[in-house]
């Protein structure tokens, strides 16, 4: 059962890929957090 672990143990051995910088739709609030701390630099 050689071949049947060998896919497994390629995937594993593949490091993980990075998340695209793409805004998701379901965290409006993460949009809305985004801009404070240069506003708080404008202000301070």
């Amino acid at each position: 059962m050689d071949g049947a672990t060998e896919p497994t143990w390629t995937y594993s051995r593949r490091p993980p890929q990075p998340d695209p910088p793409r805004q998701p739709t379901g965290s409006p609030l993460l949009t809305l957090l985004r801009p404070l701390p240069l506003l708080l630099r404008v202000q301070g």
